[in-house]
């Protein structure tokens, strides 16, 4: 009788940084990803990630489609805080890895205020600014930016402000600003004979002063 003894697949799962990413983290932004992996791999194993929602009370369900050694996470895949885990197979033996908790931060609400588009006369400024739930805003504007939740503009353009919480998560919202056209017309040029008077019609506004 031969007796044959194979391994188990034992290895464990880790949060693997992107590339350009100075380290790896398990607490994502809401527009963001991660990419978990097994620490070991080989060719000879066969993988299933499997997803636990909500964190710590759902039941485990493998993940469609997902049979390699990683993992991007992102809200495509769970919408909120979720586990994961990867079942690991070969021939004849199994293991499954520990889980890891992957948090989702919700992005800041940040919205221009008096409104999403303004109009104000040429050489004057209007005073914009930002509501929400942001820790610090960045606004940047043709020709320059301004750090800070209010300021006056007097630039006409798109108005970009960057609203960041305290997990370092980044909302945006955007504020045209631009300027009203005011074209003055006397009317056409007209001959009065002495003693007489004529009409003189003006247009290109709503309110008008002669001199």
């Amino acid at each position: 009788f031969w007796l044959f003894v194979d391994t188990v697949p034992d290895t464990e799962i880790q949060a693997v940084a992107w590339p350009g990413q100075p380290q790896a983290n398990l607490t994502i932004c809401a527009d963001d990803s991660t990419q978990l992996a097994s620490i070991a791999s080989s060719s000879d194993w066969d993988y299933q990630w499997e997803v636990r929602f909500p964190a710590g009370t759902g039941n485990w369900a493998t993940i469609p489609g997902a049979t390699k050694n990683n993992l991007t996470v992102s809200t495509a895949l769970v919408a909120d805080d979720a586990e994961y885990r990867l079942r690991i197979t070969n021939d004849y033996c199994s293991h499954t890895t520990s889980e890891l908790l992957v948090t989702v931060v919700a992005l800041p609400n940040v919205s221009v205020a008096p409104a999403d588009s303004l109009a104000l006369c040429a050489g004057d400024s209007v005073l914009v600014g930002v509501t929400g739930s942001s820790t610090s805003y960045l606004w940047t504007f043709p020709g320059g930016s301004f750090s800070g939740a209010s300021f006056y503009a007097k630039t006409p353009g798109t108005y970009v402000v960057a609203g960041t919480n305290a997990n370092g998560c980044t909302a945006y919202d955007t504020l045209k600003v631009y300027f009203f056209t005011v074209n003055a017309n006397a009317g056409p040029d007209q001959t009065v004979l002495p003693g007489s008077t004529v009409q003189l019609a003006a247009q290109g506004g709503a309110l008008y002063y002669w001199y």
